[in-house]
């Protein structure tokens, strides 16, 4: 199986099943982007193309499907945040 790409018809309604939670996703990732409203969107199609690159690692007797999403959805939102927060500087004097 190559990757983003589903044989078996089962596969393709979990797939259906799994890029569908990515929508009810969206309440947590604007939760989480506060201040960012205008790359929600963004996050999402990054939620959305990584649950489709992963969609063979499903599996449903582990969780359901919101499980899956939301977890996927938690670590991008989390690495899009520290990749989009600019380096704060160090503070170079001693505090007293």
């Amino acid at each position: 199986m190559s990757w983003g790409t589903l044989t078996e018809t089962n596969n393709t309604n979990c797939l259906d099943e799994l890029l569908h939670a990515v929508d009810a996703m969206r309440a947590f990732v604007i939760d989480r982007m506060r201040g960012r409203p205008s790359e929600v969107d963004g996050v999402l199609q990054l939620v959305r193309e990584t649950v489709w690159h992963r969609a063979h690692t499903f599996n449903p007797d582990l969780g359901g499907c919101n499980a899956f999403v939301f977890g996927i959805t938690r670590n991008v939102v989390r690495r899009e945040l520290v990749r989009r927060t600019p380096p704060t500087e160090e503070l170079n004097e001693e505090i007293q």
